[in-house]
């Protein structure tokens, strides 16, 4: 037991907080801990005004997010689309319909591009089977890189074959 001491020490040994006359190195009552990060989106324009579900005030700050994203869009994107969200209507965005004359363009455009990734594709098979005999002979240290690199080319060009050609709207001059 330690005499002379009493309030410094807690009941455990350790130090306490507060000693005999409450003087202690503990928080004072007016501590409020440390300020909370205030979360925001990826649009600055928005600041913290973010959907988040997470907190007591959720319903007031989601409707005043709601009239800020509403705000916003009416400056950048028009008021049409600002009253749609404000109104809460579904917005139906038709689809465009190409002339002829573009479907027309686009079936040659396409007929090129194919045409020119089709020889590519047979230039880098031709180049493959010298590299892989190059590789089988061991007559060049560089050459099971090469290959493999221009593997790889042929995958990509395989993949790109595949996908489709957008059809472009624009003016293409002859």
């Amino acid at each position: 037991m330690m005499s002379g001491r009493g309030g410094r020490y807690s009941c455990h040994g350790g130090r306490s907080n507060g000693g005999r006359n409450g003087r202690g190195r503990g928080r004072s009552q007016n501590y409020t801990g440390a300020a909370k990060a205030s979360k925001s989106g990826r649009c600055t324009t928005l600041g913290i005004n973010v959907f988040d579900y997470g907190q007591k005030s959720a319903a007031d700050q989601m409707r005043m997010s709601w009239e800020k994203l509403v705000q916003y869009v009416g400056t950048n994107y028009g008021q049409d689309i600002s009253n749609k969200l404000q109104n809460k209507l579904a917005v139906t965005l038709v689809e465009p319909v190409h002339t002829i004359e573009v479907l027309r363009r686009h079936v040659v455009h396409e007929q090129m591009i194919r045409t020119g990734q089709g020889n590519i594709q047979q230039a880098r098979r031709a180049q493959q089977a010298i590299l892989q005999t190059a590789v089988n002979a061991g007559v060049d240290l560089e050459a099971p890189m090469k290959l493999a690199i221009l593997q790889n080319e042929i995958a990509q060009g395989n993949f790109t074959a595949n996908v489709d050609i957008p059809v472009a709207n624009e003016h293409v001059p002859s």
